[in-house]
Formats: C-alpha cells, sequence, structure tokens
C-alpha cells in the first residue's frame, strides 16, 4: 500500500478516481475499458481498492489492492497496450500460468487475455498507453518497436531489474503531479512524459533484461485452464475427482497437482468457490430477486441448506440472506 497516495486526494482532482470497495464484483467493474473477472479464492470478507488516474485520452494509471487472494481474468483493452507490475511484497503471483516477482513486467496487447492469481494483501499496477501512440515513441528502439508490434494475442514478459522500480516510480511522479491544487503542468503532459519515459526506459533495459518472451501456458496451467472451461459447463454435474480426470486428460495427481499450483487448492475446492460465487451473483441480480435462496443454492448443487448456508458465510464474511437483501436494498 506504500505506493498508494492518500485516499483524500481523489476528491480535489476529478482525474483520479480513488475508492475503496467490500465486494470483489463491483471493484472489478473498476478497470476501465478492460473486460475483468474476479474469483475469490481464500475466506473472509472482502475490502480492496482502487485508484484510477486518467492522464490524458492516451494515458492511465491504475493501482489494485485486495485483502483476499483472488483470481482475475483480464481481457485487453482495444487499442491500448497495458504495462503491469506488482507493488506489494510478500505472496507469490502468477501471470498466466508462470510465476511474477517484482522484477517483472508484464504487457498486455489489446487483444490479449491475462489470468492472474493473486495472494492476500496483493497490490498490483497497470499503466494503459493507447498502442499507436506508444509505438511512435522516439526513444523505441528498433529491436523493442518490433517485439511490441509482434504482440497481437500473446502476453509480453520482461525480467529486467530495475525498468519494474523505474515504471513504479515515474507513475508515482506522474499522480503526486496531478494532485496537486496549483499544479502548472496539465494531465495530458504527464501522460506524454510518462510515455515517453516507458519508452526509453524499456529501450534501455532491453538487451539487460534476464528474460524477453511471450507468457505461453505451461502444460500444468493448460491442464488447470482445460478443466476449469469443463467446470463453467458441468459445474452442478461433477461430483468426484474421476470426472475432473477426464476434463483434465490426466492422471489425479497431475490434476491435483495443477490446481494446487495455481489456485493452491484442490480441484473439488476451487469447484465449490466456484459454485458459491455462482450463487453469491444470482442473489445480488435483481433478476433472481422472485426466486428463493434454497432454489438458487440446489440449482448450484447446494442440497443441504445448513451446510450450504455455513460455507457461503465462511467465504464471503456474509449470510446469503445479507446478499439478498443488499440487493433488494439497492433496487
Amino acid at each position: 500500500m506504500r505506493w498508494f497516495p492518500s485516499c483524500e486526494i481523489g476528491a480535489r482532482n476529478a482525474s483520479l478516481l480513488n475508492n475503496v470497495y467490500e465486494d470483489f464484483d463491483q471493484q472489478s467493474e473498476q478497470l476501465v475499458g478492460h473486460d475483468q473477472s474476479y474469483l475469490q479464492l481464500t475466506p473472509g470478507a472482502f475490502q480492496g481498492r482502487f485508484l484510477s488516474a486518467f492522464l490524458g485520452d492516451d494515458v492511465a494509471i491504475h493501482m489494485e489492492y485486495c485483502n483476499q487472494a483472488l483470481e482475475q481474468e483480464v481481457g485487453g483493452s482495444p487499442g491500448h497496450l497495458s504495462f503491469g507490475v506488482i507493488l506489494s511484497d510478500g505472496g507469490a503471483f502468477f501471470v498466466n500460468g508462470r510465476p511474477l516477482t517484482k522484477n517483472d513486467v508484464f504487457i498486455l496487447p489489446p487483444s490479449g487475455n491475462l489470468h492472474v492469481t493473486s495472494p492476500l494483501n496483493g497490490a498490483v499496477m497497470a499503466i494503459t498507453i493507447r498502442r499507436d501512440m506508444f509505438l511512435r515513441q522516439s526513444g523505441l528502439s528498433p529491436m523493442v518497436l518490433d517485439w511490441l508490434d509482434d504482440l497481437t494475442d500473446s502476453v509480453g514478459f520482461l525480467r529486467a531489474g530495475r525498468l519494474p522500480d523505474r515504471l513504479r516510480e515515474d507513475a508515482v511522479s506522474a499522480l503526486e503531479g496531478i494532485a496537486q491544487t496549483d499544479a502548472q503542468v496539465s494531465e495530458t503532459v504527464l501522460g506524454q512524459a510518462l510515455a515517453a519515459g516507458i519508452a526509453s526506459k524499456l529501450s534501455l533495459e532491453w538487451s539487460s533484461a534476464a528474460v524477453r518472451d511471450g507468457l505461453c501456458g505451461t502444460p500444468a496451467y493448460d491442464r488447470f485452464q482445460r478443466c476449469k472451461s469443463g467446470f463453467q459447463t458441468e459445474a452442478a454435474s461433477i461430483e468426484n475427482v474421476s470426472r475432473v480426470t477426464t476434463m483434465g486428460r490426466a492422471s489425479k495427481r497431475s490434476v491435483e497437482q495443477a490446481f494446487s499450483t495455481h489456485v493452491s487448492m484442490g480441484p473439488l475446492a476451487y469447484l465449490r468457490i466456484m459454485r458459491l460465487h455462482d450463487v453469491k451473483r444470482k442473489l445480488a441480480d435483481q433478476a433472481f430477486a422472485d426466486r428463493s435462496i434454497g432454489d438458487i443454492a440446489a440449482e448450484h448443487g447446494f442440497w443441504d441448506w445448513s451446510h450450504f448456508s455455513h460455507q457461503y458465510r465462511r467465504h464471503f464474511g456474509e449470510l446469503p440472506s445479507f446478499t439478498r437483501q443488499s440487493q433488494v436494498t439497492d433496487r
């Protein structure tokens, strides 16, 4: 959280949005221009913070903190490149099946898809820049320009020790600039300076980067994704691991290892969490207001009311009736 500016500065500048959230679905909607969804992996009430700073029409900074471990699916923003770095110390992040450290930068192209698992109290930052504007930067070396131009569907990945720190520091400098009530520099100029700085620093660090490639899934990650895809269509009918191993086209041990690596739990525990999220979203949706909580729970494989209510409260930190009441209150 030390990278985040104070919570009060958002009220002083319309270009900076800075809010706290108690619902992960509400927070997932804050990444402007991206298609994003969350799955809460650890039990307990959710608390998060999301900050967005818009530096003109071409550049934006987004910072996010979550107290719970999450699985996040993020689609690229049309016409933009998104440069991402970790802000927090501690637990491990995974991006498209690969571990992500504070020495790494990932680049999400407009048509790319990002799968992120973040730890407890994880914080991350993304700087989004209009792609055509960034590729025109004079500070980009021909090699970097060619590499970025080739990033279409795959997510770019750089392991360069100094580059992530420079991105974090430049972003904070830009935030401090727009937070000043008597600022003499416009948000657009700050955005242009930030983009130019990223281009030149990327070129300077290119030759010393330990890794420069596209993020491709490992066999274990691909196995996890096959099972997850099957869960999304057959969740209520899966009762044992043998059905999951069929989906993963692998042995029970390999499937369990894939889930343990990428979401730190077994496949059936993950499936239960998916079902709980499906119930929660329906309880919060006015389109299902005429359905009873018990009917919605049973539709997703929860037949024992007492057991379901206990699991729901343990995972989300509230009773299902509270979620339903909140939906009615928001009408």
